[in-house]
């Protein structure tokens, strides 16, 4: 009868694991075959040359990790683990950087950059493990920082990168031609840099949004200085948003502003401080952008004007979008200014045209310190548009 049972026992042991099998995510039975590794380093090389249907795993660190290229089409290289327990995740590879979530156990994350130093957690040497996670079609949805101990991995690296030269592509387009080494074996490519007026310096993002970013880089911005051949890492600030919109790093490498142009209508700007990578300003520009020295000309709305009903939003401020709220001083002059000012005879009849949508917009204009945080008011400007 002991026999018996025992049998028993193994039949229900067997038929539960075959259904456990049965049931695992199609992202989990991916997970096959798995390679144990001897040593730490990869040949990532290797990984990246065979077929794209062939997903190899490796046990490293204690845990299943993939390389792979990242699936929104970036050609970058990542390293792909599910987490184990939860892991609280900063804003910046800093200590005092607020935490932006708590992950839960099973959570699959990319790891997509490494810090060059290491810091100190619990009297033990730690790194700063670059992450993203929840991706979509358009790519992952968020962006953080954690301690490599927390993932629970060991012995990481940093592949530095190397500036050659400035050249022009095919394309007509100034490059910074650039390479990395990984496993020993070098890898060229190039760069679409920023020029930065009045210096002979190309700033430039480096991150998991670029073609050819993988997991043991520094991400962030840099600073490429032709003369001296010198490349420096500012900020920890990523890509999102910037590839396509043009940028400024102020003198002294202190604030990084970001801003577009719009013709006939008010600009966005953007500007963050490059010592926390914290943002200190978020505004509107009329005109061209204009920067002298940490002074940027800004424009805060106030109110707008319809065909059918005046002026609707008498003594608004700038803060339901932009959290810029207007003092008392620019309110004053506001009201002021739209008593003594009438609108363009020309606007009006523009928004008559199209009174269901036409529209005459205020702004005030403010010369903004980014440096002490203080405005100069210069003026005031009528807009006209279409909502």
């Amino acid at each position: 009868m002991k026999i018996y049972y025992l049998i028993l026992i193994v039949f229900i042991l067997i038929s539960c694991t075959r259904r456990s099998e049965n049931n695992l995510s199609s992202d989990e039975q991916l997970q096959s075959p798995v390679y144990e590794l001897s040593e730490p380093v990869l040949d990532l090389e290797s990984l990246l040359d065979m077929p794209k249907q062939e997903n190899i795993l490796f046990i490293n660190f204690n845990q299943i990790q993939n390389v792979h290229r990242a699936t929104w089409n970036i050609g970058g290289l990542v390293y792909r683990i599910r987490l184990q327990n939860e892991v609280n995740v900063h804003r910046w590879p800093l200590l005092e950087s607020r935490t932006i979530s708590t992950l839960r156990s099973n959570t699959v994350v990319e790891i997509v950059g490494v810090t060059e130093n290491n810091a100190i957690f619990d009297g033990q040497e730690d790194y700063w493990v670059g992450i993203t996670w929840g991706e979509n079609s358009h790519g992952p949805q968020n962006y953080g920082w954690v301690l490599s101990s927390f993932l629970k991995l060991e012995g990481v690296f940093l592949t530095n990168l190397i500036i050659n030269s400035s050249s022009i592509n095919a394309q007509g387009n100034l490059v910074l031609n650039a390479r990395h080494t990984i496993n020993g074996i070098e890898r060229e490519f190039y760069i679409l840099p920023n020029k930065q007026e009045g210096y002979n310096n190309f700033t430039f993002f480096w991150d998991y949004r670029n073609e050819n970013f993988h997991y043991s880089n520094r991400p962030g911005l840099y600073v490429w200085n032709e003369d001296t051949k010198e490349l420096k890492h500012l900020s920890y600030i990523i890509s999102d948003g910037f590839l396509n919109v043009p940028h400024i790093v102020t003198s002294g490498f202190r604030y990084l502003i970001k801003y577009l142009e719009q013709e006939n209508w008010v600009g966005d700007i953007f500007v963050w401080n490059l010592n926390n990578g914290e943002i200190i300003l978020r505004s509107r520009f009329h005109g061209p952008f204009e920067l002298n020295g940490y002074v940027v000309k800004i424009a805060k709305y106030y109110d707008y004007f319809s065909y059918s009903s005046g002026w609707q939003n008498h003594e608004g401020d700038d803060n339901w979008i932009f959290r810029n709220p207007l003092s008392d001083e620019e309110k004053a002059f506001a009201r002021n200014f739209l008593e003594t000012n009438d609108i363009p005879a020309e606007y009006l009849e523009n928004i008559r045209q199209n009174p269901s949508v036409g529209v005459v917009l205020f702004f005030i204009l403010v010369e903004h310190n980014i440096d002490t945080n203080e405005g100069k008011i210069v003026g005031g400007v009528y807009i006209h548009g279409q909502f």
